[in-house]
């Protein structure tokens, strides 16, 4: 891609093909194994296997004429997604930010960052979302909606006209691989360009790195398929959450495990467990345990209270 060729060209071209960067593989059992071991060593918790299967149903059309046989089903041709249980990027401490939280999914990878230093009186974060080839959601930016910035590790990039991620926010948008794109946005005082840039510098791709998953689920799990993992970014020998999540980006159910010292003060019982109840969030802090186990939901009323406590009761972690 030469420094000749219009902005939006370079950025849109690539988007319309479909090769894909990975798989959509998921394989739960084998995260649960994983983490299991190394829960194990690390003395933090056991776990056993589950298993979570994505089923992908193609159907077929009907035929033309009265005579006619149903025509032989057509796969659809679509951009593959990453794969649900890998991490496929590391993000480093960068203009001031810190990485926090880590989500997994097949359309997107996403970051969240905090301030490094926590004494400082500033408001302010970064967001990182990751694309798969061919899957950016803003293939449709119009030829005036970009102007050319600084590389990133040598990769084109540019300043879109407006915000994509967050209205108020200093963003950027630059292609990690071929075809692929990649999105920061940072908010708060004293956030610009520059800051945007640093922060885009510290991502970079990696050959995978699969998310432990040390618990099981009793009951199966929720409803719908697999689409994610959230977690607090893979810095610490312990993490302080892992989260399994089941739905879509607009609606979803997550059920996994976090430090008790991390929860809040119960204020309800669950099963005669003390637990930590709000309006989309059931957490179960077992006496003597070392982790809480959780559910949460998209929205308020998107599962009743009884269902939500069974969830959070179905998530077995040992001390």
């Amino acid at each position: 891609m030469g420094g000749s060729e219009p902005v939006d060209r370079r950025l849109l071209d690539p988007l319309r093909e479909a090769e894909p960067p990975g798989s959509g593989t998921i394989d739960l059992a084998r995260a649960m194994r994983t983490g299991r071991r190394r829960v194990r060593a690390r003395r933090v918790m056991s776990a056993a296997a589950g298993v979570g299967a994505v089923v992908a149903v193609i159907v077929g059309g009907t035929a033309l004429g009265r005579t006619a046989l149903p025509p032989e089903p057509q796969p659809i041709s679509r951009p593959a997604g990453f794969d649900v249980l890998t991490r496929m990027f590391t993000v480093g401490s960068a203009g001031g930010f810190t990485p926090d939280s880590y989500e997994t999914g097949y359309d997107h990878q996403r970051v969240r960052l905090r301030l490094a230093d926590p004494a400082k009186a500033d408001t302010a974060d970064a967001l990182v979302e990751m694309y798969p080839r061919g899957r950016s959601p803003f293939a449709a930016l119009s030829p005036s909606d970009g102007e050319t910035a600084p590389p990133v590790n040598g990769r084109p990039a540019y300043w879109p006209s407006r915000p994509l991620l967050r209205s108020g926010a200093a963003e950027m948008v630059w292609e990690w691989a071929p075809g692929a794109w990649g999105v920061v946005s940072v908010k708060g005082a004293r956030m610009d360009e520059d800051t945007a840039h640093r922060v885009a510098q510290s991502v970079l791709p990696i050959t995978g790195d699969r998310v432990e998953v040390p618990f099981t689920l009793a009951d199966g799990g929720p409803a719908g398929p697999l689409s994610g993992t959230v977690a607090s970014y893979p810095q610490r020998a312990e993490p302080a959450r892992v989260g399994l999540r089941y739905g879509d980006e607009r609606e979803w159910v997550e059920v996994g495990v976090e430090n008790a010292a991390d929860a809040a003060k119960p204020n309800a019982t669950v099963g005669g467990v003390p637990a930590v109840r709000t309006d989309t969030e059931v957490t179960l802090l077992r006496p003597g345990a070392r982790y809480a186990t959780y559910a949460r939901m998209s929205r308020a009323g998107q599962l009743d209270a009884q269902r939500l406590g069974e969830l959070a009761a179905a998530v077995r972690a040992s001390p």
